[in-house]
C-alpha cells in the first residue's frame, strides 16, 4: 500500500498529528507540532509511533524531532486541505517568530500563498 492510502487509513488523531506534521517539514520538532496543535509532547511521539506501524517512513530521533520520507510528506499535504495548511503555517509562523524568524517568514509566506490561491480560485 503507498503512502496516500496508509495515511488515509490511520485513526483520526494520528493523521490531524501528521498533517501538522507534513507542514512543519519533512523534519521536525516534537514540541513544535505539540505546541500548534494544543497537546502534549508524548501524545505526538506516540502519533510518530503508530505512523512508523502502520508502514509510514517516520522515523524518531534522539534530539526531539522526528523525520517523515518526502514522498510521506507528500502524501499527507496532498490529503490536507489548503485552508488547514495555510492554518497550520501561520501558527508555525507565530511560534518561530522569536527563536526563528527566518523559518517563521517561510511559513508565513506559505500560509500567504495558501490563502491567496483559495481566493482566486
Amino acid at each position: 500500500m503507498g503512502p496516500f492510502r496508509t495515511f488515509e487509513a490511520l485513526d483520526r488523531d494520528t493523521s490531524w498529528i501528521l498533517r501538522a506534521a507534513a507542514v512543519a517539514g519533512g523534519t521536525f520538532e516534537l514540541d513544535l507540532v505539540a505546541r500548534v496543535l494544543h497537546l502534549p509532547v508524548p501524545a505526538v511521539r506516540e502519533a510518530a509511533a503508530r505512523a512508523t506501524a502502520a508502514g509510514l517512513a517516520v522515523a524518531l530521533t534522539s534530539d526531539g524531532r522526528a523525520e517523515m520520507a518526502p514522498d510521506v510528506v507528500r502524501a499527507i499535504l496532498v490529503a490536507t486541505a489548503p485552508s488547514l495548511r495555510a492554518r497550520y503555517n501561520e501558527r508555525i509562523a507565530e511560534l518561530l517568530a522569536e527563536p526563528d524568524p527566518r523559518r517563521a517568514a517561510l511559513h508565513l509566506d506559505k500560509a500567504t500563498a495558501y490563502r491567496s490561491a483559495r481566493a482566486a480560485a
